[in-house]
């Protein structure tokens, strides 16, 4: 497929580990049967990274209101949701 196939490859690797759940090592080998030498190190990368941002962007955009309206009135919820905003980046290295 050329140069539409790096493209296909990494659409698929991340919509596959975002929207289904499965395994990543399979897609990982994957990488390393269809590309040659250092390529499938960097696909394999980036097709991880990819997924990550998009969890990452579902989680805090498109998610955030189905989860404030769900546990909104929890008050466990409320003090994480507080000590998020308060220390954000520290929580994020702890967890």
């Amino acid at each position: 497929m050329g140069s539409w196939g790096i493209v296909y490859y990494q659409a698929l690797f991340i919509l596959i580990q975002q929207l289904v759940v499965f395994p990543i090592i399979p897609l990982i080998m994957t990488s390393a049967y269809v590309f040659d030498g250092p390529l499938m190190y960097v696909m394999a990368a980036i097709g991880i990274m990819g997924s990550q941002a998009l969890g990452f962007m579902l989680a805090r955009f498109a998610l955030q209101p189905q989860i404030q309206k769900m546990y909104g009135q929890d008050e466990m919820f409320k003090k994480i949701s507080a000590a998020v905003k308060k220390d954000g980046f520290k929580i994020a290295m702890l967890a």
